[in-house]
């Protein structure tokens, strides 16, 4: 009965997971955005904004590997403001 709980418990934290909270990884990351926009996790204006950044801050030589979609987003926004 425990691992049962364990098993959906752990299940529903897997499922209710953001795909945003994934780390950017150059490789993936037409494939991942591509995934969050047909997941419905992402809308058309946040799915431009996220790769304008990317795209200006690959030009800039900085390093999103450490960032995840959700805080790229979160800096998309700032500079349009």
């Amino acid at each position: 009965m425990k691992k049962t709980l364990i098993a959906f418990i752990l299940f529903s934290f897997i499922s209710c997971s953001s795909k945003l909270d994934k780390k950017y990884d150059d490789k993936t990351a037409i494939a991942d955005l591509h995934e969050m926009k047909e997941s419905g996790g992402i809308n058309e204006e946040e799915l431009e904004n996220i790769a304008s950044f990317i795209f200006s801050s690959k030009l800039e030589g900085v390093d999103l590997s450490k960032m995840t979609y959700q805080e790229i987003l979160d800096e998309a926004k700032k500079r349009q403001n």
